[in-house]
């Protein structure tokens, strides 16, 4: 308790200031991680859809190769 006793208000005010600045570092922190995590989801949609998309294209031509009689 030595430390209150000498910087008195001084001290807790800097404490304060501390913590503020943790807390505003733990929000940066996270914030960048959700933006990663919704890039990687992003980038994971649009491989899925372009997966989707080759595999119709290969149908498509599959289907225009068969006689139409089929």
């Amino acid at each position: 308790m030595s430390l209150l006793h000498e910087g008195g208000e001084k001290s807790i005010q800097d404490i304060k200031e501390l913590l503020l600045q943790q807390q505003q570092q733990q929000q940066q922190q996270q914030q960048e991680q959700q933006q990663q995590q919704q890039q990687e989801q992003q980038q994971q949609q649009q491989q899925q859809q372009q997966q989707q998309q080759e595999e119709e294209q290969e149908c498509g031509v599959l289907s225009d190769r068969l006689p139409s009689s089929l």
